[in-house]
């Protein structure tokens, strides 16, 4: 079985950074490390089988995993074998009007 690439936009990475600081401004630094690893660690489960996820029904080509209180949104380039993070939101928010193009 082949992997697919992962590839983070800015926009994802700035994400994760914004996370990892508000989790450690209100919980410190030790949860802020956790809550970073569980979202990474599904980010990379996406490698396997990204077309199993649901795609977003008003912008059908982006697909979202549930990571726990986050939402991962992602493309599958499926001719390149490439996952693009896209974004990562807080699973309460209304995420559609923020994702990145």
């Amino acid at each position: 079985m082949t992997k697919y690439q992962l590839r983070f936009l800015p926009s994802a990475t700035r994400d994760l950074n914004e996370i990892y600081e508000r989790v450690s401004d209100s919980l410190g630094t030790y949860w802020a490390n956790i809550v970073l690893s569980r979202i990474i660690k599904d980010i990379y489960k996406l490698q396997i089988f990204p077309t199993g996820y649901n795609t977003i029904p008003e912008m059908p080509e982006f697909r979202r995993k549930k990571s726990k209180k986050y939402l991962i949104i992602f493309q599958v380039i499926k001719k390149d074998k490439t996952v693009i993070i896209v974004d990562i939101f807080y699973g309460r928010r209304n995420y559609l009007p923020l994702i990145s193009n």
